[in-house]
């Protein structure tokens, strides 16, 4: 005689350990299906659990997406741009900057694919969340430029610092799109060369 099998049941886990988890497994399911396409469902199949366990730590779609990319939000601000504040010239602080950026299409893949994805999306309440980082990120990384980080940057930096980023935002294409590390070097040279110009 046949006797069903139960399907097993996800390993128990603290609250804010199976938050965490469920948030890192979000962050590859939006990676992988998109902002626009990743639900619970798509979630809770991935991590091993069952769909009101997600519901349970995101109760609705809006505050799944909303955790998704606030935890993109303060990985970019509070790893990428970090580094941009180290060196003591302007090259250097680029440099580091650079290869931040190509280091994290490695380690956190996920995270760019993500952040791309945010930046051209311009459905409401995503857009408005991604305005709301962008101008963190144009003021963080505008004083790490200037290597004032407490200073106010006046609006033609920020200016600047928009069209740093739109080269930042290609690199990071690149990378994710498999473009060797030599050629990722080699545009990050090329972009500082073009760039340095702007601080004395």
């Amino acid at each position: 005689m046949n006797v069903a099998t139960k399907p097993r049941r996800a390993p128990q886990m603290e609250p804010d350990d199976r938050r965490r988890q469920l948030l890192e497994v979000a962050i590859h399911v939006f990676a992988e299906m998109g902002i626009d396409r990743a639900t619970h469902g798509h979630v809770a199949k991935a991590a091993g659990v069952a769909r009101p366990t997600v519901f349970a730590y995101f109760p609705t779609r809006e505050e799944l997406v909303t955790g998704v990319l606030t935890a993109v939000h303060r990985y970019m601000i509070d790893e990428l741009v970090a580094p941009f504040g180290t060196g003591e010239t302007y090259e250097e602080r680029m440099a580091a900057s650079g290869k931040s950026f190509i280091d994290a299409t490695d380690s956190h893949g996920d995270h760019i694919k993500i952040w791309l994805m945010w930046s051209a999306n311009f459905s409401e309440p995503v857009r408005s969340q991604y305005l709301e980082f962008e101008e963190e990120m144009i003021d963080r990384l505008a004083r790490h430029l200037i290597g004032d980080a407490a200073g106010a940057p006046d609006a033609a930096l920020k200016e600047r610092t928009l069209i740093f980023i739109g080269a930042v935002a290609v690199l990071a294409q690149m990378a994710v799109r498999g473009e060797p590390r030599i050629r990722l070097e080699q545009y990050v040279r090329n972009v500082i060369q073009t760039l340095k110009s702007w601080v004395s």
